[in-house]
This record gives C-alpha cells, structure tokens and sequence, in this order.
C-alpha cells in the first residue's frame, strides 16, 4: 500500500511540474516570436491589468509597445494588432487564412454553448450556406419593411415617455429602452410579440452584463485545463435559475425554441423575416423537433446543403441576443452625446423637418438622406463600439508579416476601442464631433470597424445602423432631452460582450 501512496504521489508531482514547465514555456511564446508585450504573471497573464484599466489599456498599451503587441488574456496568448496593412492582410487580402474566430469571448460567459454554434463562429462552407441564408434580410426591399415594423414596435413607447414627461419624471435611458428594443427585436426577428418583457430583459441583462471580475469567467481563461468543468458549473447554476423561474439565458433559448416550433406548426410561410428565411434554408418541415435533433446535424438533405434544426436555433439565438444589447447600447449613448450637446440636437432635429413631416412617420427613404445623423451615429459607434470584443480571428496557417512570424494557432485580435481612440489617427480622440464624418471616404476603414471589416463582417450592420437611426430621430422628433443633474461624465464599461455606461444615464426630455 505504501508502494502504492508513493507512486500516486509521484505521478501528481510529475504532472504538476509538467504543468508548470508547460505554462511557462506558454508564457514565453511571443518572446520567443521577438513580439513585444507586457510582462505575464505566473497565474493571470496580463488579466488582472486588463480588469484594472478597461479599454483603456489598448491606447496605453499600443503607445507603449507600437501597434503590434501580445498580451495574455489569463493564459491564452493574444496577438494584438493596430497595424491597419496587417488588418487589412489578415480581414480582407488573407481572410481564407483568418477564417475563425476565438469562441472564448464571449464562451466564458455565457452557458448557451449553442452561441458558440451561430454564424459568427461558422467556418468553411458551413459559414458561407448560413451567412447566405440570412443575407437576403438585409437586402433594401426587406429594410424597408424593417423600418415600418420597428416604427409600429415603438408606438407605445413614444406615447409612453410623453405621459411620464408629464410628470417630470426623469428617464434611465437604458432601462427604459429595454423593454422596447427586446420587444422590437422578436418583432422584426421572429415575428412575434414578446408577453414578459421584464423576464426576457433581465434573462438577457444575467448574461451579457458579466465580466471578468465574475469569478467562474476569471478562472475558464487563467486555468483552461478546467474550463469544461466551469462551463458545467455555469451551465448547472442558469439550470437551477431557471428551474426556479428566475432570469437566466435560458429562457432566452426557451423562446426561441418555442418561436420556431409556432413557426413550424403556420401554413403561411411567407413572413419576410430572419427566421422564416432560416427555415426556407433548412429541412424543418421534415424533421421533429426533439433534443436529439437540437444535438444532433443530421437533416433530411435534397439535391443542395440544408441547414439544421441546430443550426437555426444557434443563429436565431444569437440574432435575438446580438441585436437587443447591440441597438440598446448605440442608442443610449448616442442620447447622452445629444443630449449633452444641444446643438448636435438642433441639427438633427432641423434635417428630420426636411425630410418628414411633423404627422408622417420616419420611413426608410427619409432617414436614408439624414446625412447628418448618420455622422452622429458614426461618431458614437466610435466612442463606444457597442460590441468591441467580436473583432477576432484565428490563424490557420503560418504568416509571415515584415519580420513578425504570426504561427498557426494564434489568436489575432483587432482593439476596435484603442483603434478608435489613438491619438495617431484621430485628433482630439476622446472628444465628441460628428464632423469627422462628413467624408467618409477620408477615414481608414481599418482604423474605423465599429461592425468589423471583410467577409467576416457584421451581417446584422445595415438593420442595426437603421434601427438606431429610426430610434434617435424619433426621440428628437418628440422630445428635447438634457442630462439630469446626477448624471455623470459618462464612463464606458466593457462586459465581456457588450459595452454599457458605468453609471446610469439619466436624461429630462421635454415633449415637443
């Protein structure tokens, strides 16, 4: 038995000094790739800097080490890249080679692994059949009618703040666009009406607003090796929440299970929306739906790539979950800027009487010529990219770039916030002046990628930059905001996903 305790003993000594010898050696890779960086420690990399200082880190950091450098997101080696040549390389000209992307953001936060599972993180073929599935939604025809529905969604809403006006009760801009936007999401979406705003709100706000500072997030990225047991233990604690009706993404998924299945069951089948155009590419109609099928790829396959049962699932899951905090975000920040500077407010307000009447609702044409409100928004999606974590690719091959050696393996990561805020490319970076995007043409779109760039772009970017529009210009067509005396000077907080203000931002808004 003795023999027995001692070898046991031996065997964990072994594995542990092999362990370490190991994450060492991990800590060590881009050293030994002549990439300059900051220092790791042992245990977190360079995490526990990164929660310190937020996004602020990228500026820092790029003017310390140039603008190529490696950091350690807990013990997984990410190459960061400002070079706008290199982006361009890796986005656009070498895109076949930088085809995937790291799921680990936002893996370590989420339980739904099948978020992991959608478009985004599709490569190959399969990426190119579900990107072409969802395409035609975006097509001008289909954002047209999205404009009409997003109008209709909001009706309430408007009618609502106007009653709340009256009793000088000040807003939470996002809180009370929560509700609306979750519901205006499953409308234009799924086609349906959404019957328990506030549980879905908060089931979606229990995910995305996590971070690091999560203590199960923190260890899947400092400790790998026990990622899959975190991902359980998350996976199990939502289950519980869920089980016990309180908020978890779960019900999240639960939705869009059901969302689906109605569909199934209609004999109409021509609803000019994400997730009837799903189903057309799909072989729904003859498979059951059941768990297996959710687990399993195998579909009823005809003379052409079908998608799945999974499939659909994981990209109306994600469509569901992307658009609601993606459109929140933009749209309370863009009205703190208006509401802060009041002239910006006058302008847009000044081209919406140009180009609609006071009576008419705000259509896809009329917005279409606010090029005014267009740079407003542009200027506020570069402040505050709503989800400044999704710009990522995986090498698949070896590259060569000057006498920088980017190996198979490694994970490229574009710092959309430092991008959009180094002094090197923008003059009075932290300054709010929708001026700078009165041409376009002028600005490097490697440098400027609110929505990220090439084939792996944002599919959802032209409805998300209308819906915001529709929404910023109804609120100044209706109201006259300013900010509240508690608000203060506003301090962007980035999640893991999604990025929101440190501190509610409340706004008096007068009807017009």
């Amino acid at each position: 038995m003795d023999v027995l305790v001692f070898f046991f003993f031996l065997l964990v000594a072994i594995s542990l000094l092999k362990w370490i010898r190991n994450r060492r050696e991990n800590f060590r890779c881009f050293e030994k790739l002549g990439i300059p960086g900051p220092e790791p420690s042992f245990w977190f990399g360079n995490l526990l800097d990164a929660i310190k200082l937020g996004r602020q880190s990228e500026v820092l950091l790029q003017q310390k080490y140039g603008p190529i450098y490696g950091v350690f997101l807990g013990s997984v080696p990410f190459l960061i890249v400002a070079d706008p040549e290199l982006l361009k390389i890796i986005q656009v000209k070498k895109a076949q080679i930088f085809n995937k992307r790291n799921p680990i953001v936002p893996g370590v936060g989420i339980p739904v692994k099948l978020v992991t599972e959608s478009v985004v993180f599709m490569i190959g073929s399969k990426w190119k059949h579900n990107r072409d599935a969802v395409t035609p939604s975006y097509t001008t025809s289909k954002l047209k009618m999205l404009a009409a529905v997003v109008n209709r969604s909001f009706d309430k809403s408007w009618k609502d703040m106007r009653e709340m006006t009256k009793n000088g009760v000040k807003f939470d801009m996002r809180e009370f666009l929560s509700s609306s936007v979750a519901d205006m999401t499953f409308q234009s979406a799924f086609g349906i009406v959404v019957n328990d705003q506030k549980k879905l709100v908060q089931s979606l706000n229990y995910s995305f607003d996590t971070d690091f500072t999560n203590p199960i997030n923190f260890l899947s990225v400092c400790f790998p090796e026990i990622s899959n047991f975190l991902h359980l233990l998350r996976n199990f604690t939502h289950k519980i929440r869920h089980f016990f009706s309180f908020s978890s993404t779960l019900f999240v998924l639960e939705m869009c299970k059901k969302v689906i299945s109605t569909r199934l069951s209609l004999e109409k089948n021509s609803y000019p929306d994400v997730l009837q155009l799903l189903i057309n590419a799909s072989s729904l109609k003859n498979v059951e739906l059941s768990e297996e099928n959710e687990k399993s790829e195998k579909v009823v396959v005809h003379s052409e790539y079908k998608l799945s049962y999974k499939d659909c699932l994981s990209n109306c899951f994600y469509t569901a979950v992307a658009k609601f905090d993606t459109i929140r975000s933009a749209v309370t920040f863009s009205t703190y800027c208006i509401a802060k500077y009041p002239e910006v407010q006058d302008k847009i307000r000044e081209e919406i009487s140009k180009y609609n009447k006071k009576e008419e609702s705000i259509d896809y044409t009329a917005i279409s010529k606010m090029t005014y409100l267009d740079q407003v928004l542009s200027e506020v999606l570069r402040l505050f990219p709503p989800a400044a974590s999704f710009v990522n690719r995986i090498a698949e091959e070896d590259l060569k770039y000057n006498d920088i050696l980017i190996p198979k393996g490694m994970t490229v990561y574009a710092p959309l916030y430092g991008l959009h805020r180094n002094p090197a490319y923008w003059s009075d970076p932290d300054e709010f002046k929708p001026e700078r995007f009165q041409d376009k043409s002028s600005i490097n779109p490697y440098i400027y990628q609110p929505f990220g760039i090439g084939l792996r772009h944002c599919a959802g970017m032209r409805p998300a930059q209308l819906i915001c529009k529709l929404l910023l210009a109804n609120l100044v067509k209706n109201f006259k905001f300013s900010l509240a005396p508690e608000t203060k000077e506003i301090e962007p907080h980035f999640t893991l996903v999604i990025t929101f203000s440190k501190h509610p931002i409340y706004l008096n808004a007068t009807p017009l």
